[in-house]
């Protein structure tokens, strides 16, 4: 993290004020005390970290469509459990243009330093 930080800085001239980590597994707490520590050493002033699971148990239906939910679509079920489609119908073409049902990846924030945003429902198709 330092190496990347310290490659950051001398292309930009500036540090981020963010850094978000994310990867395919669990972090453990020596993990999270290094980054900690590593964004500490370089001024960060926010790090947040997450887990990416590659499928899960849950899954949207859009009411009254025949279609699988909208691409970006995310459902927060706890504070630290979030479901988001990246893959889905595109509301631009009105359908879904994939062979099989999407599923969405999950997202484990261990340290959120914030709350998912909250957006409004998406409009209905025409």
């Amino acid at each position: 993290m330092l190496g990347a930080l310290d490659t950051y800085r001398r292309e930009h001239r500036t540090v981020p004020a963010r850094v978000v980590l994310h990867k395919s597994s669990a972090f453990t707490p020596e993990e999270i005390e290094g980054f900690e520590g590593g964004a500490e050493d370089r001024l960060i002033d926010s790090l947040e970290t997450a887990w990416i699971t590659t499928s899960d148990r849950a899954r949207l239906f859009r009411g009254g469509k025949l279609a699988p939910p909208l691409r970006g679509t995310m459902l927060a079920l706890s504070d630290r459990e979030l479901i988001l489609y990246t893959t889905g119908s595109v509301e631009f073409y009105s359908t879904y243009p994939g062979h099989y049902v999407p599923q969405p990846i999950g997202i484990r924030p261990t340290h959120p330093v914030r709350s998912p945003p909250a957006r409004p429902a998406p409009r209905p198709w025409r």
